[in-house]
């Protein structure tokens, strides 16, 4: 046991030190997962072919939004919960897999359904019944109790570490079995690992602190509690993960695999995007409890310190597109170009979106914020499924991109009515529990 709480020191650090070095563990981890997710989709296009790619980046897809489903905001939930009252962290540890198991179930079965029986992705199937699995072992994975910890590292590191290692376990596959199948099955492992890992950190910690001396709510409590978080999570993963699905409804194989080149190019920027706003929360956080003149001056600041960065980077992108194409997936993928970048304007207006958000959490405004996320998810599916049989692949990125730029303009009509109000009448949320997380 002592030897695994050395790893998880090293890899995670501690919670004795600074923010910033927490926080930098933290961006770590998102960055080896987006390199290491990128690669395994270049790798796969490679080896297998745009067709191919386009049926695993498929499956992936469709597992993320398995994962949001079975998960359905119970852990975000027991955060608010334990991280007050840590004695009650191993009854709710058990409520929690209890809803979340039926969940997965539910998910797994519409999962496999979606690809048997729809002829536009019954190609995936065999990769989805697989790689499907992962949902029932993030329902009995209790990684959100890092989080309520205080524990941030360990919670990135156990979050992130299955991507890391998908990369040599899909090499070890090809060595048994050079087929997609077989990088499903390494997928599935890659999981597992994880939640071994969570587990014996979890009973260490219950090994040197009383940690299920309290009741928890009871499941009833718990669903109906945790389902307006759930429904929030659910559309905004609307907004980006049922891209390659309405790709698939309407498109041919071979464009499938195009978007998917352009989409994963997007992904690993957000990424990138992401792991600025980790950093930046905690000074907003702190800015707020301050003044609120400290917030503003903290939010408008950082619009003008990123903006022009990402914008050059955005330009830079459109501008290299073409060989960057040719060179990490070849020539096949060319189309891609015009798609990736459309999907730049995307990028852009999530850096306004997510400083927009920011601000509205500490002002206390997270239903108004719910509802806007709300209205986004479904712009983001009408448009999409409009524009793919008119425009193709392009159609997706046109969609989302003026989603998107809808979103940005609601965030800030808001932001400018309630800021037209004196500051010191818009309540703060710094001891929400809920609102400290990015």
């Amino acid at each position: 046991m002592r030897f695994f709480q050395n790893i998880l020191r090293f890899l995670c650090g501690s919670p004795s030190h600074s923010w910033l070095t927490r926080y930098s563990v933290n961006v770590g981890w998102n960055l080896a997962a987006g390199a290491s997710g990128f690669l395994t989709v270049v790798l796969v296009g490679r080896i297998h072919g745009t067709g191919a790619l386009g049926y695993f980046a498929l499956a992936q897809s469709l597992l993320v939004y398995g994962e949001v489903f079975t998960h359905w905001g119970f852990g975000a939930y027991a955060i608010t919960h334990v991280t007050p009252r840590p004695r009650m962290l191993a009854n709710m540890v058990r409520n929690v897999i209890r809803l979340r198991i039926p969940m997965a179930l539910s998910a797994y079965l519409i999962l496999c359904a979606l690809t048997g029986f729809v002829p536009a992705l019954r190609g995936a199937f065999g990769m989805t019944a697989i790689m499907g699995l992962v949902v029932f072992v993030r329902a009995v994975c209790p990684v959100w109790t890092a989080q309520a910890l205080h524990q941030s590292g360990v919670f990135m590191a156990m979050n992130y570490s299955a991507a890391c290692l998908t990369l040599p376990l899909m090499g070890l596959a090809y060595l048994v079995t050079p087929n997609l199948h077989g990088v499903a099955v390494a997928i599935l492992v890659a999981n597992l690992i994880p939640l071994l890992g969570t587990w014996i950190w979890l009973r260490i910690q219950t090994r040197t602190q009383d940690l299920g001396s309290l009741p928890a709510p009871a499941p009833r409590a718990l669903l109906r509690e945790a389902s307006p978080i759930g429904f929030t999570r659910l559309f905004r993963g609307l907004s980006f993960s049922l891209d390659l699905t309405l790709v698939g409804l309407f498109l041919s194989d071979e464009e499938i695999g195009h978007y998917t080149a352009a989409y994963k190019v997007f992904l690993f920027m957000l990424s990138l995007v992401i792991a600025y706003f980790i950093l930046l929360f905690p000074r907003m956080a702190a800015s707020a409890a301050r003044s609120r003149q400290e917030l503003l001056a903290e939010f408008r600041g950082s619009l003008i310190r990123i903006a022009p960065w990402v914008l050059a980077a955005c330009l830079v992108v459109w501008a290299l597109a073409p060989p960057f194409i040719r060179m990490v997936f070849g020539p096949d993928f060319l189309p891609a170009v015009p798609a990736l970048r459309w999907l730049q304007a995307v990028v852009l207006a999530t850096v306004v979106h997510s400083h927009c958000h920011q601000l509205m959490l500490v002002l206390g405004k997270q239903k108004l914020d719910m509802v806007l996320t709300f209205v986004a998810g479904v712009s983001h599916i009408l448009l999409k499924a409009f524009l793919i049989p008119r425009l193709g692949l392009i159609g997706a990125a046109v969609g989302g991109a003026i989603a998107e730029v809808g979103l940005v303009l609601a965030y800030v009509w808001f932001i400018r009515r309630m800021l037209a109000t004196p500051l010191s009448s818009i309540p703060l949320a710094e001891n929400n529990p809920t609102s400290c997380s990015p």
